[in-house]
């Protein structure tokens, strides 16, 4: 057979010169018979009338055998109209589908198939229980050990080529659902960072470790000695510690960190602290990279792809199960947390959660890739190149190809500048970059530079007290 047809009938396929035979069997009753119809469709095809002694066998939900026989599918009713013949005065029905119906011809008179649905026909259910699957701790993250065995898949296994391969799969953020990764560089979350490095165009937004992790922690230690004699006997967590990996006075196996630039740092954005939901009548504390994601794709949404997810305007956390923030940061945390990469989530007055920090994860040297918006306005301008360059794979390296692949680069890149993304940008692919030597390696080069649009991350408000009459004298000499 070079295809399938459903019903209890041998058709003949023209374009093939074969017969399809087909079996269909009910133990319930016939639910399926071919109807003569009045005249041909119409309507598009999607039309038919019934003479008034056929149309109680088909009526508004039954299903009709579709017109494609290398696709046959059922097409469903979905209006039956009562009409009268003018010139007779007889009754008619008028039939509406979905789709085309298939006709089968006999004698001149053309059929269509109709299929009764299920719970027409059905007089009982008898329902199977499976026991399903069940949830162990082989299966949950709930240690390092455990976490290392999730998350290894993305490089033991075919699952992390996969994902970096542009063609095969898209996506723009890899989102953090676990809470740990209080080891070196975050841990196991290095596969998450490397797989958002590996890919380039993508972007990971991730968990710290929760403060109750860190709280927790003995080595290293976030906390000072616990001494019950001095009348300390859980001492609370300290925010310098996290920034300096640990209690260094304590001499710590090892220190904490976030990934560092050969692990993915200027690919990723780390969030702290984790959200208290109300669930079932529980307070629960999860961690916010969820919630921080839905900001970054709100941003689009809203027509605005290169602004900043933070502050007031693209940071507020709007969780409508909110009820507070793990661990209330203070200025002094953010001062310790802001500059190793860590963007902390405060409860500001009259607004809300907010993401109070732009930082990427690489904060080694002065850069723009300190912060986070840089890496997400290259995502856009990559994908966008990247595009454009695809149109002209294969056609030939001349000074023609180069201006027009040059000139829709600048076109977009104003397009960018116009709406804020960047202040300024270069585009060089003529034959200063496009040498001979290259060319005759088939290559094409196109060297973009951009200055990226900064944001407004700190103020410095300067008031000075003038002497009364020294603004209306246009002079300012302070007091």
């Amino acid at each position: 057979m070079d295809c399938t047809y459903e019903g209890s009938n041998i058709v003949t396929n023209a374009n093939a010169g074969k017969v399809d035979y087909v079996i269909y069997s009910s133990l319930a009753k016939n639910i399926q018979e071919n109807v003569a119809i009045e005249g041909t469709l119409f309507g598009g095809g999607k039309k038919f009338n019934l003479s008034a002694a056929n149309a109680s066998k088909i009526e508004v939900g039954d299903f009709i055998v579709n017109a494609n026989l290398n696709d046959p599918k059922l097409t469903r009713v979905i209006t039956k109209v009562k009409k009268l013949d003018p010139a007779l005065g007889t009754p008619y029905y008028e039939y509406t589908l979905l789709e085309v119906p298939g006709l089968l011809s006999d004698s001149g008179i053309d059929y269509v198939t109709r299929f009764t649905p299920i719970q027409k026909f059905v007089d009982r259910f008898q329902f199977t229980a499976f026991s399903g699957f069940k949830m162990t701790e082989f299966h949950l993250p709930g240690t390092p050990a455990q976490l290392e065995k999730i998350l290894s898949v993305l490089e033991l296994t075919n699952v992390g080529d996969t994902l970096t391969s542009r063609d095969v799969i898209q996506f723009r953020y890899i989102v953090d659902t676990f809470n740990g990764g209080l080891e070196p560089h975050m841990g196991p979350k290095q596969y998450l960072s490397r797989l958002a490095k590996n890919r380039q165009q993508c972007m990971a937004i991730l968990n710290s470790p929760s403060m109750a992790e860190f709280q927790a922690s003995t080595d290293p230690r976030f906390t000072e000695v616990p001494d019950a004699n001095a009348g300390n006997p859980k001492p609370v967590l300290n925010t310098e510690y996290i920034a300096t990996g640990g209690n260094l006075s304590l001499g710590p196996s090892y220190t904490w960190g976030l990934p560092d630039e050969d692990n993915g740092a200027k690919f990723i954005g780390v969030f702290s602290p984790n959200i208290i939901i109300r669930e079932d009548g529980k307070n629960k504390s999860i961690p916010p990279a969820a919630d921080v994601s839905n900001n970054f794709v709100r941003k689009f949404i809203n027509g605005e792809p290169y602004g900043i997810v933070a502050g007031p305007r693209r940071g507020v956390i709007s969780n409508p199960k909110f009820v507070g923030m793990e661990y209330d940061f203070l200025l002094k945390d953010r001062e310790h947390l802001e500059p190793i990469g860590i963007n902390p989530i405060v409860v500001v007055r009259n607004v809300g959660p907010m993401i109070y920090a732009n930082q990427s994860a690489y904060q080694r040297t002065l850069s723009a890739f300190n912060n986070l918006h840089v890496r997400d306005l290259l995502i856009t301008i990559e994908e966008a190149v990247i595009e454009i360059l695809q149109n002209y794979l294969f056609e030939f390296n001349d000074a023609s190809t180069r201006l027009e692949i040059r000139t829709l680069v600048e076109t977009y890149l104003d397009v960018v500048r116009t709406g804020g993304g960047i202040y300024a940008y270069s585009v060089i692919m003529d034959e200063t970059n496009n040498t001979p030597e290259l060319i005759d390696q088939n290559f094409g080069i196109l060297d973009i530079g951009i200055e990226p649009a900064r944001g407004l991350q700190k103020f410095i408000s300067r008031i000075t007290v003038l002497k009364t009459g020294a603004i209306a004298s246009g002079g300012f000499a302070a007091v």
